[in-house]
């Protein structure tokens, strides 16, 4: 059973990024909530054009991990909800994409497997565009979160409702440096604002720094 439809139609701005928030959905076992992030279709085309030689097989690994951290479709947050002044536990989450340009988000080229089918503007994607009125010009990011009753049955009456998006920690590739004892030097930036890394101890004579890959561009879909 989907549930009784909370209506909540609120939009905001976070992160630099347009949200929209239609409903949340009240079942027996807890409240479900869709969280929507849009994604202009200019930025999109702009994000393909730039990595459109994203799957060439000498492609720098780095460079694939910039291109991930740029796509316009992908952010990683953890959401909360205070529910009548307690917070609910998270339970699960579930994310797919609708994409305007009926493309693969990460090389621009037609994604299908082999059922001929796309990972991007399915019949799942595009029934919910269409259920939420959005703008299929749009690129649109589909987030449904879970979030188990504290009590043993549905509350009765909801006096207040408050969403708490938190980003998770983005990781970027780090410069490689070498030191040969305690109390060498590191100079680098970071967005033009100068930093000085000072060894104070080591254990071995060279020491890399090297990034740990994230992969935001595999979603899984909702059930």
């Amino acid at each position: 059973h989907p549930g009784q439809a909370l209506k909540l139609n609120q939009k905001f701005r976070f992160a630099g990024r347009d949200w929209y928030v239609p409903a949340a959905y009240l079942t027996a076992k807890g409240l479900v909530l869709d969280i929507l992030m849009r994604a202009d279709k200019a930025a999109l085309e702009d994000f393909c054009k730039k990595w459109e030689h994203l799957e060439d097989e000498d492609v720098p690994n780095d460079v694939f991990e910039q291109a991930e951290r740029e796509n316009p479709l992908a952010f990683e947050f953890s959401p909360q909800i205070e529910l009548n002044g307690q917070t609910l536990p998270f339970s699960q989450g579930h994310g797919l994409s609708y994409h305007p340009l009926f493309q693969n988000a990460a090389a621009c080229e037609p994604a299908l497997d082999e059922y001929g089918e796309s990972d991007f503007d399915t019949s799942i994607e595009r029934a919910i565009i269409d259920h939420y009125g959005l703008n299929p010009e749009d690129g649109w990011a589909i987030h449904r979160y879970s979030f188990p009753w504290k009590t043993k049955r549905r509350p009765k009456n909801i006096s207040s409702l408050a969403l708490t998006l938190t980003p998770q920690p983005v990781r970027v590739p780090g410069a490689e440096f070498e030191v040969q004892k305690p109390g060498d030097i590191f100079a680098f930036s970071h967005n033009g604002i100068p930093y000085t890394l000072r060894i104070w101890s080591c254990r071995r004579c060279r020491k890399t720094l090297f990034p740990t890959r994230v992969s935001i561009f595999r979603i899984d879909l909702p059930q």
